[in-house]
């Protein structure tokens, strides 16, 4: 009688393009090593950590699979060796992997300045910043203060971009709207009108 040997699982299952570890914007690889000979895989998709995996896709690279998603949430991933062609039986499984999937942009907050403070044309403005990120945090994150169409980039630090010296001169009178963006770690940008 015939007994058919079993690819071995995929192995080194991992993500690439990806910011950071366990964030990222929504569009990365998964990736694995393919045992030699193997040439075809099911990936397993589960979004927010359901028991059971919503999404199934077929694919004959050895290499990964590029995966895009819009939708926020926890996504996790696992790969198994199909026998015969794709759609054929499937023999193995790799441990599961996971990535947060962050859209949300951060939270801005201008403390203490009172919306529509008057000003004089001669005068410079002091802003003190609060930027809070629930999700993927605010590594590299940058604030850009726009007044009459003029950026003035700030740094951030521990929470804060403290903001002092932004000219006012030769603004005509009237009201002025302060728009104040900023971003996160995997560059969702947040934008704060006042």
């Amino acid at each position: 009688f015939f007994v058919a040997a079993l690819s071995p699982p995929p192995s080194d299952l991992r993500f690439e393009d990806n910011v950071t570890a366990v964030y990222d914007e929504g569009t990365f690889s998964i990736n694995w090593t393919g045992s030699p000979g193997t040439k075809n895989f099911s990936v397993y998709i589960s979004n927010d950590g359901g028991i059971t995996f919503n999404s199934k896709t077929f694919n004959n690279s050895n290499f990964g699979l590029s995966f895009s998603s819009t939708t926020q949430g926890n996504y996790t991933f696992k790969v198994g060796s199909i026998s015969g062609g794709l759609g054929g039986d499937e023999v193995n499984q790799t441990q599961k992997i996971s990535i947060f999937i962050d859209r949300t942009p951060p939270v801005i907050n201008l403390l203490g300045y009172i919306n529509a403070t008057p000003k004089k044309n001669t005068e410079q403005l002091a802003l003190n910043v609060s930027v809070i990120d629930a999700n993927s945090g605010t590594a590299g994150t940058a604030c850009v203060i726009n007044i009459n169409g003029t950026n003035q980039t700030q740094s951030f630090s521990n929470g804060w971009c403290n903001i002092s010296g932004v000219d006012l001169k030769g603004l005509p009178d009237g009201n002025k709207t302060i728009n104040i963006w900023t971003n996160d770690t995997v560059n969702n940008l947040g934008l704060d009108n006042l």
